[in-house]
């Protein structure tokens, strides 16, 4: 016998006709209907009470669906959001450049509790909900609206969170506010082109924007308070500022090409710090106004390179690619060279020559052995081979034919090969004391 509680009767009776439908078919139905954007999963962020407890052993209605192992995720929700629907939380602490109008995607319930086959409840507005979170704050808001205030259960949905409508005479307004009067904009031409423009609110006239031939300035906050928030120019330059009136500070510009500048320090003493291009390049900037010099390029691969010197001769000395392999430049902005190379393994090769015509010298191992080459950039040949044990090896021939020759010992001995580069075959021995064994 099902425990769900029965919901009060109205003065109009709700139908419900049950609908045979799967999980995937309601939500699909639900995202047919152009919902996509409103498909939500929510949890209780307004209270801390424990949610209200429905009864667990009713049957669901087609209100409720379960989301299960089974649900075909890219069925219901498109090749978009294949793990299913996706949300929005403020912005993280390591995105600096992030607005809170820029929202970054979330699961804000895990997928082991999609897989447990967590019940949910798809309202008749097609906003979807966690049945507890949706019931406890139905019941601590004393309202019929959802968690986004922009639609009214009814009794049946109500009754299907376990609730009844008896906080009815407490029930949050459901029509929306009325729509001010519009407030009349006046404009006040001044001497030399300026024009101001106020707004007439009913304590006065409170400034709006100035206009000038180059530019036009917007203000913000009440009367006697407005503060300048932006300038916007002919070329399509914008600039932002920040802070209480007379102390505004410029904290970000935006260039007609797309570039990002963001500033910091007091006003009148504004450093740049960061510039962001369109294509997601960001470049860090380093030291007082007017001598911002650039220290670091992160680039969207991953890639980093490193600079140093004053402004406007920045020179590259490292470069960091995202898979940990480091190179290390020498030289003058514009003439930089590279002189090493350092694998994540610890490898190191070791370069000469001027920028663009670096040759490989050598290469030297973790493991102590060192190897060391001949030859313009491109036909680096190895010639001869030191081991950490303390042996030496001489190789002949071009690149990527070369072949051992002789081997001195630690013990003095040397040895002697003859054959084409992997089957050298050791002809005779020299000892210390000059004797000679063939082979």
């Amino acid at each position: 016998m099902s425990t769900r509680p029965t919901p009060i009767t109205q003065t109009t009776p709700i139908t419900h006709t049950p609908r045979t439908v799967d999980n995937a078919d309601r939500l699909s139905q639900v995202l047919a209907a152009g919902l996509e954007q409103q498909l939500s999963l929510a949890t209780c962020r307004p209270c801390k009470r424990q949610p209200a407890q429905r009864p667990r052993s009713a049957a669901p209605t087609d209100l409720v669906v379960d989301y299960d192992q089974d649900t075909d995720w890219s069925r219901v929700t498109g090749d978009r959001y294949p793990n299913g629907p996706r949300f929005t939380q403020g912005c993280p602490e390591d995105e600096p450049d992030c607005d809170e109008k820029d929202k970054v995607p979330v699961d804000p319930i895990t997928h082991d509790e999609f897989n447990q086959g967590r019940p949910v409840i798809i309202l008749g507005c097609g906003h979807c909900f966690n049945i507890d979170s949706l019931a406890t704050w139905a019941s601590t808001k004393r309202t019929r609206r959802c968690i986004y205030n922009d639609y009214t259960m009814t009794d049946a949905e109500l009754a299907e969170l376990g609730l009844t409508p008896t906080f009815q005479p407490q029930l949050l307004p459901l029509l929306p506010p009325p729509i001010p009067p519009p407030t009349q904009l006046i404009r006040y031409e001044q001497p030399g082109g300026e024009v101001e423009v106020y707004r007439n609110e009913p304590d006065g006239m409170v400034l709006v924007r100035r206009e000038f031939p180059d530019g036009v300035q917007f203000f913000d906050g009440p009367r006697g308070e407005e503060r300048m928030v932006q300038i916007e120019s002919p070329g399509g330059s914008v600039w932002f500022f920040d802070g209480p009136r007379g102390e505004e500070r410029m904290v970000r510009r935006k260039t007609s090409y797309g570039d990002l500048h963001f500033f910091d320090g007091p006003r009148g003493d504004e450093r740049k710090v960061r510039v962001k291009t369109p294509n997601g390049t960001v470049k860090f900037l380093e030291g007082p106004r007017n001598e911002e010099r650039m220290v670091r390029v992160q680039y969207p691969s991953g890639k980093v390179e490193y600079f140093e010197g004053p402004q406007s001769e920045e020179r590259l000395v490292r470069v960091k690619t995202s898979y940990g392999t480091v190179w290390f430049y020498e030289g003058p902005r514009g003439q930089e060279r590279m002189v090493r190379i350092k694998s994540p393994n610890g490898t190191v090769w070791f370069y000469d020559g001027s920028s663009g015509q670096e040759w490989k010298v050598r290469v030297s191992f973790t493991n102590g052995d060192v190897w060391f080459y001949e030859g313009p950039r491109g036909q680096e040949r190895k010639v001869r081979a030191e081991y950490e044990k303390g042996s030496i090896s001489l190789y002949e021939g071009p690149r990527g034919q070369e072949r051992v020759t002789r081997t001195k010992t630690p013990n003095g001995e040397v040895w002697f090969y003859e054959g084409p580069r992997g089957q050298e075959r050791k002809v005779r021995v020299k000892t210390r004391d000059g004797t000679v064994k063939n082979f």
